[in-house]
């Protein structure tokens, strides 16, 4: 009876194990792009639920990354106008 609960727990720690490391993986991959690093790419092997979330925060990466750069054009452009002299 001993030897069929250690299974019992082995094989039950394990496949928690198996559904907690991708939902690790996407929490850090969070955490890292909101503290702006808009280059990272998330990669996740494990059921079909936590793969799309993966590709959900890519794209959104992407498009984050997109703006970020429109951002960046727009107050460059403003500035410019501004330290230049009207015509």
């Amino acid at each position: 009876l001993a030897v069929y609960a250690g299974v019992i727990i082995s094989l039950t720690l394990a496949l928690s194990a198996s559904f907690a490391r991708p939902v690790e993986t996407l929490n850090r991959a969070a955490q890292r792009i909101s503290a702006g690093d808009l280059e990272l790419k998330v990669k996740v092997h494990g059921p079909l639920e936590y793969e799309q979330l993966a590709d959900a925060l890519n794209r959104m990466t992407e498009r984050l990354a997109h703006l970020e750069g429109l951002r960046r054009k727009y107050v460059s452009d403003v500035s410019h106008e501004l330290r230049a002299p009207l015509a």
